[in-house]
């Protein structure tokens, strides 16, 4: 049962986060017209002169296509999208191996129910704890809330 609760109290954070990082991620075609221009991607990055946006349109429309964006991204270090598939997959094996080590309390190599419901129920007592603001040991409504709400477009705080 401790589980199904981390799983859940898991999923509504990272739904939450998602929300945010969807609500705060720059859209570049601002007009919806499916291209992306000069004026438009100044909106997000002011710093960008026409000099350099010339340069990045390699086609000379007038306006920055997906594969002229992903070469600035890669001229930029951030390398090739399968180059970031990778990283990103390495990262995740990485905190994986870090996590099950965590969680394999003997370190025999295993994971037994008894070592992953202590660990689940370990990060749901801490989970709770940081959320009981008020140290109770009950969560309000307000408590249970995230702590950022959408308040005109941005995110702020609220303590």
């Amino acid at each position: 049962m401790r589980i199904i609760k981390y799983l859940i109290v898991t999923a509504f954070g990272l739904a939450a986060i998602s929300a945010m990082a969807d609500r705060e991620r720059p859209k570049l075609d601002t007009d919806g017209d499916g291209l992306i221009s000069l004026p438009e991607i100044q909106e997000v990055r002011p710093e960008l002169t026409a000099e350099k946006f010339t340069e990045l349109d390699a086609n000379a429309d007038g306006y920055l296509e997906r594969s002229e964006l992903r070469g600035a991204m890669r001229d930029r270090g951030h390398g090739s999208h399968d180059q970031r598939r990778e990283e990103f997959r390495r990262r995740a094996n990485e905190r994986a191996e870090e996590a099950f080590a965590d969680i394999d309390a003997d370190g025999n190599g295993n994971v037994s129910q008894a070592e992953f419901s202590a660990a689940g129920a370990a990060r749901i007592e801490a989970a709770f704890a940081r959320m009981d603001e008020n140290n109770d040991g009950e969560l309000s409504a307000d408590e249970f809330r995230p702590p950022f709400h959408d308040k005109g477009g941005r995110f702020q705080h609220e303590k």
